[in-house]
């Protein structure tokens, strides 16, 4: 349950519409926010309407790269095999926490579900070597999964260093049997104005996605971690 601030409603009709009043619901998002000592993260909940969920045509699951990255130090996993873990083994990537699961240690952590689901659940996202994919669904899908975190698959003939920095840019968004869509889009102390376009480039995408576009939203939700959350409500 949300706690409300600044809740109002709006004539909406359009993506380009949606930009100043979202600019600033995420402003007073930030700014209502009570002081935390650590680094909050900014999340964007998005309310869908008038879509039969049971219909598996109308559910989906895709990865959106946004305009900035959306945190101060990302945790990203990297499942890397053959030249990927020779490139992502001597690499130094700012502000990013990795974790480097090759082959061996895959075929560990698949018989040790506590660590599987600690995994799982420390960091933000994961990437993988294309032809380690279908070994990662085998062992461990069950774990990553249901948070929405099955990697960002990468073709060989990329470099894994290139793929983790567009990992740091990226989220997976799902519409699955809730008629919502939440993910994390920036945090705290990063300009709002980067954060707005952030959001933006996330409803485009979710927009194209569905089957009436822009009308089947009906409300946009921006929050701090732990802030209250600022409600755009659109006719």
């Amino acid at each position: 349950m949300f706690v409300l601030v600044g809740v109002g409603s709006m004539r909406i009709t359009k993506l380009e519409d949606l930009q100043k009043p979202l600019h600033s619901s995420i402003e007073k998002a930030v700014m209502t926010a009570p002081p935390r000592n650590f680094e909050e993260s900014v999340e964007c909940i998005i309310v869908i309407r008038d879509i039969d969920l049971r219909r598996p045509e109308n559910r989906f699951r895709m990865f959106v790269k946004l305009p900035h990255e959306v945190a101060k130090v990302d945790r990203i996993g990297v499942f890397a095999d053959g030249p990927h873990l020779t490139q992502i083994q001597s690499a130094k990537i700012d502000g990013v926490i990795l974790e480097v699961i090759d082959r061996a240690k895959l075929e560990v952590i698949r018989a040790r579900p506590r660590m599987t689901k600690k995994l799982a659940k420390n960091f933000r996202i994961f990437v993988a070597s294309a032809p380690l994919m279908t070994v990662v669904a085998r062992y461990i899908a069950r774990y990553l999964a249901p948070r929405n975190k099955m990697p960002i698959p990468v073709p060989l003939n990329k470099n894994m260093v290139d793929a983790v920095n567009e990992a740091k840019k990226t989220v997976a968004v799902r519409l699955s049997t809730t008629p919502q869509i939440a993910t994390k889009i920036g945090y705290k102390s990063m300009p709002v104005d980067h954060l707005t376009e952030n959001v933006m480039a996330l409803i485009s995408s979710i927009v194209n996605k569905l089957p009436n576009g822009f009308r089947n939203i009906s409300d946009i939700y921006v929050k701090t971690t732990m802030g209250p959350a600022v409600r755009i409500s659109i006719d």
